[in-house]
């Protein structure tokens, strides 16, 4: 796999956002974000770290529908 070592990325005429369209991987070590992030698609990560009334648009499950979904799939926290 290549490497790329950058201070800064722009776009082409310097007046915008860059857009990955292929994706970004990172592979390890931390991805900080000092600004508004715009996601479509999927986006997955060992662990999120945000601040969450900045957050928008995450789908969550009710609590009953968790529940419900741990004794279908017979989920038990105790021995996870």
């Amino acid at each position: 796999m290549s490497k790329l070592q950058v201070n800064s990325l722009v776009n082409n005429a310097d007046d915008g956002p860059i857009e990955l369209q292929k994706g970004l991987i990172v592979d390890s070590g931390t991805l900080l974000l000092q600004s508004q992030v715009n996601v479509s698609g999927v986006a997955s990560a060992v662990a999120w770290y945000a601040n969450g009334p900045d957050l928008s648009n995450v789908g969550a499950a009710s609590t009953a529908k968790v529940i419900a979904m741990n004794l279908i799939l017979g989920y038990d926290e105790y021995r996870a």
